[in-house]
């Protein structure tokens, strides 16, 4: 970390996506990055490495000073080393491991004190997990997808895992207009719309998935509920469960052949027992993919995701917070962390 901006020199070459790959916070949390900021540092730092201009320079990045932008930087640099270099989140993390200021820990997106803290090793060690066990698939990913659909307007929604889609409540009426069926504007260079490996090893020897889901033919806003509904048609959604209030029609999606589950529990609490055994019971019988959505489909969402993957792929509480964050920021909030933990 330094403050300024360095100047490169003829033997080494500065470089920083401080302002680039910006995490925007929900109240006091910061981080870590979304996968498309670490797709996207990927690529441009495997981009500088295969630049004949830089061939016999070093490549020296950097951060600013602030506790925010050092775990950040910190964090896309050790993604890099296991997406990239296949290197183990031990040896990923040992250049940081002594760093002074120690860097500071990661915590929840809600508004009460922190309970619960996530270091850049513990979401290291969540993304190296789901790239191991195939939760996460970066052969398959869809960049200009994941982007487009965690915007509000197009629906707020992201993949977790090909079983599971989580995402913001819909409504009968949004409370703002956009233009319907809002088509992807094709403004992302094709370089960066997938992970390219120029100078790294394949990342063809990743398991397996577990399911592989159908995509859309064509990414258009999904802000309509109409536009939702034939979006989950098109990228093979069977089931959608609800677990806040009642603010939309249900037999929009039943009229079109899905199933639509009730299970509420207040906002910012942990599931009940019963919540609990009825989501597991359903997402361990249901083909195809569940959509699962609370007020925000972050809190509850995240958390009834999050103890299947515990009970089903064996990740520890941290792994699976930092796995979920990175796939939704913002995900599991409160004292949700420490149910969890239990």
């Amino acid at each position: 970390a330094v403050p300024g901006q360095p100047s490169s020199t003829e033997s080494v070459h500065f470089f920083s996506v401080d302002d680039r790959l910006v995490y925007i916070p929900f109240f006091s949390d910061f981080g870590p990055n979304n996968l498309s900021h670490v797709i996207r540092f990927v690529n441009l730092l495997n981009e500088k490495l295969a630049n004949p201009a830089f061939a016999q320079k070093k490549l020296c990045f950097y951060s600013g000073t602030t506790f925010e932008k050092r775990a950040n930087a910190a964090f896309l640099i050790c993604a890099y080393m296991v997406i990239a270099l296949k290197a183990t989140p031990e040896v990923a993390c040992a250049p940081i491991r002594d760093i002074q200021p120690v860097l500071t820990p990661y915590r929840d997106a809600g508004y009460g004190p922190a309970t619960y803290w996530l270091t850049v090793q513990d979401c290291i060690t969540g993304l190296h997990k789901a790239l191991t066990l195939g939760l996460l698939d970066l052969d398959d990913f869809d960049l200009p997808e994941y982007e487009f659909m965690e915007k509000v307007e197009n629906g707020d929604m992201n993949f977790i895992t090909d079983k599971f889609l989580a995402f913001a409540s819909p409504h009968d009426d949004p409370p703002n207009v956009y233009p319907p069926s809002q088509s992807y504007p094709s403004d992302l260079d094709s370089s960066t719309s997938t992970l390219i490996n120029t100078s790294a090893t394949s990342l063809s020897d990743m398991p397996d998935k577990l399911l592989r889901r159908k995509r859309p033919s064509k990414l258009r806003s999904c802000y309509r509920i109409d536009d939702l509904v034939k979006y989950f048609k098109e990228v093979g959604v069977t089931t959608v469960i609800r677990l806040n209030n009642r603010i939309y029609d249900r037999r929009k999606f039943t009229d079109a052949g899905m199933n639509h589950v009730e299970l509420y529990f207040p906002d910012g609490t942990n599931p009940p027992e019963v919540i609990l055994k009825k989501f597991l019971e359903i997402a361990e019988t249901t083909p195809g993919v569940i959509a699962v959505h609370c007020k925000a489909g972050l809190g509850r969402t995240g958390s009834l995701i999050a103890s299947y993957l515990m009970k089903h792929h064996l990740l520890t509480t941290s792994e699976v917070i930092s796995f979920l964050r990175i796939m939704r920021p913002g995900s599991v909030v409160g004292p949700q962390q420490n149910w969890l933990a239990q």
